[in-house]
């Protein structure tokens, strides 16, 4: 082979290589990962810092000055078991907390964790979220009622259907599929209501229904998911969850080491060829 066919044949090499782009190693498979969010449907409770940790683990705190209505951003954690505290909002860490519970998470699945009751006596109350896309064109609506001032309430849209009825405090209806638009929701208890949501394709929500200051109830749209077939985006990440990054070698660099490769081997023959 000639010095001209070898040089021809590094460089086409090289040009190849960096044509092709980045080389991606392959990344390790990503540890399965749970969604849990909490709230605050205690209106006689004031704000409060909220503490997770895992079960025997050091605290980790997810939220401060969480005040009646609050619910937190999704954490995706590894599955097991988790302490969670509420402590008054600008306690230690380390002093005594107003209400604790275990929450198991599980692989895959998501969860809404409440505290509902009266000051003296707060409870948890764990409810399902179901993520899933709807239909196209449609949003998959449910109402969680968190206003203890009724002990039920019932919610239909104007001109529509019923969403929910007879749903206790503490408490969350199944999701329904609705059409996309502006609804104007009749809220029905000891005394009615009405509140304006706007609903989006594509969509999961939830419909908190809370206890207005001075009387009367309102109704707080909340976002629970984007129709997304994975679990939830944004929110606070306390835990190792989602998909490790891809590991991206550039093969620019592999391109200038074949031309380097390639220039020493031209040198050698030149020399062998110098010396016969």
């Amino acid at each position: 082979m000639t010095t001209r066919r070898l040089s021809t044949i590094v460089l086409t090499t090289a040009v190849a290589a960096i044509a092709l782009g980045p080389v991606a190693s392959a990344a390790p498979a990503a540890p399965p990962t749970g969604w849990v969010r909490l709230g605050h449907l205690s209106p006689s409770t004031p704000a409060v810092d909220v503490y997770l940790a895992p079960l025997g683990g050091p605290s980790q705190e997810v939220i401060r000055k969480a005040s009646y209505g609050t619910l937190t951003g999704y954490n995706n954690l590894v599955p097991g078991p988790y302490t969670v505290a509420m402590r008054p909002a600008g306690a230690s860490a380390d002093s005594p907390a107003i209400l604790n519970w275990t929450v198991q998470i599980k692989a895959g699945s998501a969860s809404t964790v409440l505290a509902v009751g009266d000051r003296e006596n707060l409870r948890s109350s764990v409810i399902t979220d179901e993520l899933s896309p709807p239909a196209s064109g449609k949003a998959k609506v449910r109402l969680i009622q968190g206003a203890p001032s009724e002990a039920k309430v019932e919610v239909s849209a104007m001109g529509g259907p019923t969403l929910a009825r007879d749903v206790a405090y503490g408490t969350a209806t199944g999701y329904a599929e609705v059409s996309e638009g502006r609804w104007t929701l009749d809220v029905k208890a000891s005394g009615d209501s009405t509140a304006t949501v706007d609903v989006r394709a594509g969509s999961v929500q939830s419909l908190l229904v809370l206890d207005k200051p001075g009387g009367g109830l309102e109704v707080k749209p909340v976002t629970d998911g984007s129709g997304m077939a994975a679990m939830p985006l944004g929110g606070v990440e306390t835990g190792a969850g989602g998909t490790a990054p891809t590991s991206v070698v550039p093969v620019l660099g592999a391109g200038a080491m074949l031309l380097v490769a390639g220039a020493a081997l031209l040198r050698r023959r030149r020399v062998v060829a110098a010396t016969r």
